[in-house]
């Protein structure tokens, strides 16, 4: 619980009202018993009269409405605390994944983290909105009454304890199974939630590879594992949750039979048996509602462990600089990088000069985009380092950092809203024309001026209203709006037409003036003229040199120069007659 607590911020205070305003509304709840056991001992006393019932009448319901009145207000105010910290929850899982490595947040997967972020985080609400607030009061009322009645008998106060053995013991049932199933539960429902995305994301590459029936049949298995692993769970417990809620806030259990035998032998009076047994009924509520909080707890202490886990996940090494060295060269000095225990980088060695374009070439996972994610610190290095202007990259604060790279990956993305909104991920306060300016050198103006709504046009989630080389160019132009010193280009033309392509290279080659550059490309035309050029192999360096040099002393460079030529000569073959 206080591992949550310290999110609610200044919203704790309305927490605190909740609890207060709930504790004093629950016992208003009670008082109507002791009202009606007074009122029963009057009648059979025979001194009850019709302004004693009126009166009895308006405290009863005067009680009741005091106490849903305050209730209410109790609840207004631990929702209002609950939303607020569950805000802050979601803030600070946002800034805390910002900073981890990139690389690990990437892999956990969309469904993973909206589960977290949306699911999981929800569940706290239960927590701080009533369980918190409720559930105090409505577990320390029934000890108050049981005091009471223990000091008027103490044998009708025990006799009043008998229905607590039944909720003890299926209560504990409960929490046995859920203990155990809880871990199980919540994996079952990461592993439904990654198959929906995946399902829903893959539908165009489904229907286009005829691949319908069997994608639906892997999602299919996923739902029913779900159902099926649910419904046992259900099952295992019913008996146990039967026990607990029949049995529990039965109090009247033994203390009505043993307590009319105790009256019909004059050792307990009338008007203590009735007053024993109004007071039994009165705690039936609160302890009905403590009830249906247990089941819950495996669940909230499960979801608190998992977000403590998100949120103690190891940074990525950052220092405290903030200012931009003299020069912008990155110098890469014995890196190693392993990433699931396997070497991906071995004692990795080259300098990419400011004012210099450094290309990287190298068969398909030789570590190209390793390189390149490492440099904008995706993931620490397992070994030797990552200098930029002479100083290691983990002495740069974050925010430093971020703001003299800019990073344009082959996976393009681009965030639900308008063109004019995604552009401006790269320059907060770029202006209309500064937008256009940077357009027009990515060669997507043309494409943006045609659209209904032009640079305010929706570009839908994750960009899919646009074609693949659309939002390329986007990425691109933002890149461009952004102006960083340092310009890292991992197959940024992939999704581009070669005509676009040549017109952005030009574009690119004009922004990239004075800026350390590297780049990726898998058209190894676009890299000829670059000033040097690292031929990865397996994890290593297998040479360095300008294009000129490796064609002559790289077999590999030589290898990747003709398979580049012979795929840019792929054609597809179309038979005398047939429609494209």
């Amino acid at each position: 619980m206080s591992s949550i607590f310290k999110f609610a911020g200044k919203y704790r205070k309305n927490i605190i009202r909740a609890l207060v305003l709930i504790s004093i509304s629950v016992p208003f709840g009670v008082i109507p018993y002791f009202i009606m056991s007074g009122l029963i001992g009057e009648y059979l006393s025979g001194t009850a009269a019709v302004k004693t019932v009126l009166l009895s009448a308006a405290e009863i319901f005067g009680c009741f409405t005091v106490k849903y009145v305050l209730y209410g207000m109790g609840l207004n105010q631990s929702h209002e605390g609950a939303y607020g910290t569950l805000y802050n929850m979601r803030v600070k899982l946002a800034d805390n994944l910002m900073h981890q490595p990139l690389g690990e947040v990437v892999e956990g997967g969309t469904g993973k983290y909206k589960k977290s972020f949306i699911e999981e985080i929800n569940r706290i609400e239960l927590m701080l909105a009533h369980m918190f607030p409720e559930g105090i009061p409505n577990l320390v009322l029934p000890v108050i009454v049981l005091v009471i009645i223990f000091v008027t008998d103490w044998r009708m106060g025990l006799l009043s304890l008998g229905s607590l053995p039944f909720g003890i013991i299926g209560m504990g049932l409960m929490m046995s199974t859920g203990t155990k199933k809880m871990p199980m539960y919540f994996e079952s429902g990461a592993k439904l939630n990654n198959a929906v995305v995946e399902y829903v994301s893959g539908m165009e590459v489904i229907k286009i590879f005829g691949q319908t029936a069997k994608s639906y049949e892997k999602y299919s298995d996923t739902v029913q594992n779900y159902k099926k692993f649910t419904l046992d769970w259900f099952k295992d417990s019913w008996k146990s949750m039967s026990m607990v809620y029949a049995g529990m806030p039965c109090t009247v259990l033994l203390t009505l039979p043993v307590g009319a035998v105790f009256y019909l032998n004059g050792t307990l009076e009338l008007g203590t048996w009735i007053f024993v047994m109004m007071l039994n009924l009165s705690i039936a509520a609160p302890l009905t509602r403590i009830i249906n909080f247990f089941p819950m707890f495996p669940q909230v202490d499960y979801t608190v462990r998992q977000l403590e886990k998100l949120y103690s996940g190891e940074d990525v090494q950052s220092g405290n600089i903030t200012a931009f060295p003299e020069n912008f060269d990155i110098e890469l000095k014995n890196v190693d990088f392993a990433y699931n225990e396997k070497n991906v980088l071995n004692n990795i060695n080259f300098t990419a000069k400011q004012g210099r374009m450094t290309a990287i070439v190298g068969e398909s996972g030789s570590g190209k985009s390793t390189i390149a994610r490492l440099i904008v610190h995706y993931w620490d290095v397992s070994g030797g380092s990552i200098l930029i202007g002479g100083r290691d990259i983990r002495e740069y604060s974050f925010d430093t950092l971020m703001n003299m790279t800019s990073f344009v990956s082959q996976d393009n993305f681009l965030f639900k809203g308008t063109i004019a909104e995604n552009l401006r991920m790269g320059k907060k306060n770029a202006s209309v024309e500064e937008m256009i300016s940077a357009a027009k050198a990515a060669a997507c103006h043309d494409f943006i001026s045609k659209l209904p709504r032009g640079y305010d046009t929706e570009v839908g989630t994750l960009g899919g209203k646009l074609s693949g080389g659309e939002r390329q160019r986007i990425t691109i132009a933002r890149a461009m709006l952004k102006n960083a010193p340092i310009i890292i280009l991992d197959e940024a033309t992939a999704s581009i037409d070669p005509d676009n392509e040549t017109q952005i290279t030009k574009a690119l080659a004009a922004l990239t003036k004075g800026k350390t550059v590297i780049t990726i490309a898998h058209r190894l035309k676009t890299i000829e003229r670059a000033d040097k050029i690292v031929v990865l192999e397996n994890g290593f360096v297998s040479a360095v040199g300008d294009h000129m040099e490796l064609m002559e002393s790289s077999p590999l460079y030589r290898k990747l120069q003709e398979m580049s030529a012979l795929s840019g000569q792929w054609n597809i073959a179309v038979k005398e007659g047939e429609n494209v």
